[in-house]
């Protein structure tokens, strides 16, 4: 057996995409409109993205999937 960087902490941020991804799906339709609200925006971590939607923004649950699914930075 070999094992890398077996006890290095790396944050779970791509399977936890996907997975939110997975739940949006089966509980919604890429159709629905939502509004961004101000403590969404404003729960991205300092450093984090929010593809600069605005607060209030009205967009289809197609494009947030579509933003959030875009490579992660290393």
């Amino acid at each position: 057996m070999y094992e890398k960087e077996a006890y290095t902490h790396v944050p779970p941020a791509s399977t936890t995409k996907i997975m939110t991804a997975i739940l949006v799906l089966e509980n919604g339709k890429i159709t629905d409109r939502v509004t961004a609200s101000y403590d969404a925006i404003m729960s991205v971590p300092s450093g984090g993205s929010n593809t600069a939607v605005q607060v209030g923004e009205i967009i289809t649950v197609d494009n947030l999937l579509q933003c959030m699914l875009v490579a992660s930075r290393k």
